[in-house]
């Protein structure tokens, strides 16, 4: 069931030096569309710097809606020119906004952090991109020394909390049972795809800047994450008046493990939790009186 995905570049020759689509946009996507390719990722090498990124990804744009097939637009370009701000008006579907991601913690905890302000920017049909998931790499590749299974999972709830596009990086046919289950989590990817597509508010613990949570809208009711970056086991308290439920509302959150499917509990004004270093909590929330 796998799409068949190409790559190409903006720029005279691609990162890697191959001929790229520059003044051949129109005669690339006919071509791609003649070999029924579902997915181009389009990335921004090469370019001359007095040519408009923004006209170049819509020449292509024009060109792939113009090809005959619908082929999904992936626009790289690291995150330059303040990209999220004008992206949507080239006909991308995604768009990268940051460097390469590697297979390390700290890779992965910047590129999210770096994006909390940005993702008010994606929505239906043009999704603000973070890179491929390292997830089940195990420092395999070549991208770095590796993360624990909690720092993947870590990871994943990051990307499905942002509503951010879910692309593996490992090899599919070796991943272990341990990622297979996390990656084919039906509620994780219905957190990720929900439809109405709206950024996570964040609220960061006033003495400890490694404590986070993420509390996000969804079609139906919320999600709320504590991330845990410290490298310490710790207790870490979410504040419900910061999303609005003030106590003249008379309403409770009642939240329930994404994990494992219980029900912890009702609250009022906080919501307490115990989580281990590197690793993350996520409940679904229901506000009840």
């Amino acid at each position: 069931g796998l799409k068949f995905g190409i790559y190409s570049a903006m720029g005279i020759q691609t990162c890697a030096g191959y001929p790229a689509s520059f003044d051949r946009e129109f005669l690339d996507a006919e071509t791609f569309a003649s070999w029924g390719v579902d997915y181009l990722k389009y990335d921004g090498c090469y370019f001359m710097p007095y040519i408009d990124q923004q006209l170049m990804y819509q020449r292509m744009g024009v060109a792939l809606e113009n090809c005959g097939r619908d082929i999904v637009y992936a626009v790289c370009n690291g995150g330059e020119s303040d990209v999220w701000s004008w992206i949507r008006s080239t006909g991308a579907h995604l768009f990268r906004s940051t460097g390469d991601i590697l297979d390390n913690f700290r890779s992965y905890y910047d590129i999210a952090m770096s994006q909390k302000d940005k993702f008010g920017f994606s929505a239906s049909n043009c999704y603000n991109d973070v890179d491929m998931l390292t997830v089940g790499i195990y420092g395999g590749g070549k991208v770095g020394t590796g993360c624990t299974e909690s720092e993947y999972r870590q990871q994943f709830v990051l990307w499905c909390m942002y509503g951010a596009p879910l692309m593996l990086g490992c090899d599919i046919r070796s991943m272990n049972e341990a990622t297979r289950k996390l990656v084919t989590n039906p509620a994780l990817i219905a957190i990720d795809q929900d439809e109405a597509a709206r950024p996570p508010i964040w609220q960061r613990h006033k003495w400890n800047e490694d404590l986070h949570c993420a509390f996000r809208h969804l079609s139906k009711g919320y999600a709320l994450a504590f991330y845990n970056f410290a490298d310490y086991d710790t207790k870490m308290t979410f504040y419900f008046d910061g999303v609005g439920l003030t106590v003249g509302s008379h309403l409770k959150a009642r939240l329930t493990d994404v994990f494992t499917g219980e029900c912890v509990g009702e609250f009022r004004d906080f919501a307490e939790m115990q989580v281990p270093r590197h690793d993350v909590k996520l409940f679904r929330v229901e506000f009840v009186k």
